[in-house]
């Protein structure tokens, strides 16, 4: 019967864990972090959300968006396939950065050509 999480003292590495839904996060030597940062954890559902991130499936719906009223329709379709195809084998969500730590910023207001790979002058 599984436990209910709760930090608990490691002596030898004079640190605060907890471990929640098979995960297990070091909160420091202090007690009093320990237990907000365990608090925040439990209001999260143990999902510890890193400060300027999204969801990758959040981000590659604001790309359709932004897409679908930028691009051609053919344009559309083409991203659509292939990220519909990358998400179904990824399976599970996952937070990642903004592009350019950008927070709370729509597609629709990022620069992309900032993203572009610079073209080489040289012709192989």
């Amino acid at each position: 019967m599984p436990r209910d999480p709760k930090p608990w003292y490691r002596k030898d590495r004079d640190a605060w864990f907890v471990t929640i839904n098979g995960r297990r996060f070091n909160f420091g030597s202090e007690r009093d972090t320990a237990t907000t940062r365990f608090h925040e954890l439990m209001l999260n559902g143990g999902d510890e959300r890193p400060n300027g991130s999204i969801t990758l499936f959040s981000l590659f719906d604001e790309f359709f968006e932004w897409t679908k009223s930028q691009r051609a329709e053919a344009t559309y379709g083409w991203y659509l396939d292939r990220i519909q195809a990358f998400v179904k084998y990824l399976k599970t969500d996952r937070f990642v950065p903004r592009p350019n730590n950008q927070t709370n910023v729509p597609m629709s207001q990022v620069n992309l050509a900032e993203y572009r790979r610079p073209r080489s002058d040289s012709v192989q």
